[in-house]
């Protein structure tokens, strides 16, 4: 669950913006301080792309047809705000 908590807050901070972000982006900052505090293990390939995947299938998120683009859905900010610490 932790690692969806890091994918969420990403994606939260870029809903912000009104805007969604490629995948080469998203796995860049998924590893930053910024977002991995708690965490020195980093999410990088298969393993990121597994739990895109399982994040998109419970609707916690969306992506463009061709998976390059990734926003975060109302329920993924409802997840977050209710698994957060």
């Amino acid at each position: 669950m932790e690692n969806k908590i890091r994918v969420l807050k990403v994606l939260k901070t870029i809903h912000k913006a009104k805007s969604r972000i490629e995948y080469k982006r998203l796995s860049i900052l998924i590893n930053t301080e910024l977002f991995n505090k708690n965490n020195d293990e980093p999410l990088w390939g298969n393993e990121l792309l597994d739990l895109l995947k399982e994040m998109k299938k419970e609707q916690l998120i969306t992506s463009d047809k061709d998976d390059w683009f990734y926003s975060i859905t109302q329920k993924g900010l409802e997840y977050l705000e209710k698994n957060s610490k």
